[in-house]
């Protein structure tokens, strides 16, 4: 880097890099301020010029500093470019810039990017998913699909979505661009690992960040279908085992899985995070998941061995962890399956305790696993045989009490040996695994009257309500005035779960549950919750006879999440 003045009139250059000039075109530019200099120059780069030439009229003030910290001040733009170069000259009121770029993606193939997320995202991302689910699909897709490229000729996003491979700069670009487009806070981070420079993100977490280097937890040589979660959503002092970089990033100071464990225990979805503890194998930390004794390890690797999974892991005391590896490992062969066991320890990231991994492979597998539940739609009070079996190549066995039971809403079925009963409306999805296969049952269920509105098919009606994935069928079709939905009020509150009364003298309507009383009077702003008043945007109306009311606000009052597609101008109830 040199940094050149020339004492004619006023006449600067600046140069920075090593320019490998790779020209598209240039066209006339002009600014008259710093502010919109920058972004002029940001909005070229997002086009991937390469030639981009200005002419600035305004202050020569804070000129080069401005011009030295934008290519800093978007890390993207940042690491999508091999080299920059800039310079400028002339004179206060007329100063040339000329900026030189060589980018590692073009823009057409910004743009096929571009398509290729939306694509994947349509397919990975479902509506009933929250923030933290989100964020595991990327990780999963990108980890599943992606290898690293061990003789580091690729370096995009673009070379990891459509070539397969990239180095880290890949993986970290393409985790920042899918999380962006998810509208979750997402940044990249750069600094040091395993002796190399190296580039990861930060993402941000119901207001907390953690750590995300999905390259890392990307194994070499690349193993189809298998993930690792070592480098997943960590904090500062869990990553900087092995991890360098400043202080100029956000805070990470909260451990996930501490997080994650209490929103098990107190949010109203905790079966989903009980769930995502477990497949980010994050139960090691469980209590009864934890071996301090010889007698522990045996009932814990005795529980966890009953599916015949393909992996096992086990946090250990260290100071028994010699004599399991020596002697108790080798019962895992009284299964007669089992073909071979490979294992390796990990450190747990606390000085007692160790993580025994187990790789087991097994002399016959499953092809694929079956349940006996045809139909995903069933009623409360209804109950219903299960029967979850192995199909192999020459014959099927039941495999009830050997199947891994996922956590699920309990709230809405629970399952009783060969016993499922439907207790309330909901949707929820059941996953069996035995032996590496998973079979996943989706399970819906209304109750008698709310059943009667649910539609196989899409209605022709302009606005559409889909709740827990099915269609809502109204003998008035959904309207919208002051951008609020307003539904017909009997249908709404029984396919909701609730009891509905006509007051006609009061033109009072109200919707009860076991939990909520719901009030709406006829033109009136005020609604009453349980008693307590709530100011609507938009009352409850009558019109060709029928009574309408704002479906938001009936939903959420249930507890009920509510979302508006825009493009298919479909009300989304979870």
């Amino acid at each position: 880097m040199f940094f050149k003045k020339l004492l004619k009139g006023i006449v600067s250059v600046f140069i920075i890099c090593i320019l490998f000039t790779n020209n598209s075109f240039s066209e006339d530019l002009s600014a008259n301020n710093l502010e919109n200099l920058e972004e002029i120059i940001l909005n070229q780069l997002y086009l991937r010029n390469s030639d981009i030439n200005i002419t600035y009229t305004g202050s020569f003030s804070e000129l080069e500093n401005t011009l030295d910290g934008i290519f800093n001040k978007d890390m993207y733009i940042n690491s999508t470019m091999k080299s920059y170069m800039w310079s400028f000259n002339g004179y206060i009121g007329n100063i040339n810039i000329d900026i030189n770029a060589e980018h590692i993606i073009t823009y057409d193939e910004e743009l096929l990017t571009n398509k290729k997320i939306d694509e994947i995202l349509e397919q990975i991302i479902t509506s009933d998913m929250n923030v933290h689910q989100k964020i595991k699909a990327v990780n999963d897709w990108i980890v599943i699909n992606g290898k690293y490229d061990t003789s580091l000729t690729n370096y995009s996003h673009y070379d990891l979505l459509y070539e397969g491979e990239s180095v880290c700069n890949g993986y970290a670009l393409l985790t920042y661009k899918m999380l962006k487009s998810l509208n979750i806070p997402v940044i990249l981070i750069t600094g040091d690992s395993k002796d190399q420079s190296h580039i990861w993100n930060m993402v941000e977490v119901d207001g907390l960040w953690f750590h995300l280097d999905t390259t890392w937890n990307d194994p070499i040589p690349d193993k189809p279908n298998e993930i690792s979660y070592r480098y997943y959503l960590l904090s500062d002092a869990e990553i900087k085992k092995d991890h360098y970089f400043n202080d100029d990033y956000p805070k990470a100071d909260t451990s996930y899985f501490n997080y994650l464990y209490n929103l098990s225990k107190s949010s109203s979805y905790s079966y989903k995070y009980k769930k995502l503890i477990e497949d980010l194998n994050l139960d090691i930390y469980y209590d009864d998941n934890t071996a301090n004794s010889i007698y522990e390890f045996n009932q814990i690797l005795s529980q966890k061995s009953k599916n015949e999974p393909n992996y096992i892991a086990i946090r250990c005391a260290k100071n028994i962890m010699e004599k399991v590896i020596n002697s108790k490992l080798t019962k895992l062969y009284d299964n007669k399956n089992i073909k071979n066991i490979e294992y390796k320890t990990t450190d747990d990231k606390t000085v007692n305790y160790n993580v025994l991994e187990i790789y087991i492979k097994y002399k016959k597998q499953p092809e694929y696993l079956t349940c006996n539940i045809e139909k995903d739609i069933f009623l409360t009070g209804d109950e219903s045989d299960l029967k979850i079996e192995a199909v192999y190549s020459l014959y099927s066995k039941n495999i009830n009490d050997l199947t891994r039971i996922r956590p699920y809403n309990e709230d809405i079925l629970t399952i009783n040996e060969d016993k499922i009963y439907f207790n309330n409306i909901g949707k929820t999805n059941l996953q069996f695994d035995y032996c590496n296969k998973s079979i996943n049952v989706p399970i819906t269920v209304f109750n008698s009257l709310g059943k009667n509105y649910i539609l196989d098919y899409e209605p022709k009606d302009k606005i559409k309500v889909k709740i827990f994935d099915k269609y809502i069928l109204f003998d008035q079709p959904p309207i919208i005035e002051n951008n609020r939905t307003l539904v017909p009020v009997r249908a709404i509150f029984e396919v909701l779960g609730c009891e509905v009364n006509w007051d006609p003298v009061n033109r009072l309507v109200t919707g009860t549950n076991n939990d909520v009383t719901i009030k709406l009077k006829i033109d009136h702003r005020t609604a009453y919750v349980n008693g307590e008043p709530v100011l609507l945007d938009v009352p409850a109306k009558i019109l060709n006879k029928r009574t309408l009311v704002p479906i938001r606000f009936i939903s959420e009052s249930l507890n009920r999440k509510v979302d508006w597609d825009q493009s298919s101008e479909t009300v989304i109830i979870d």
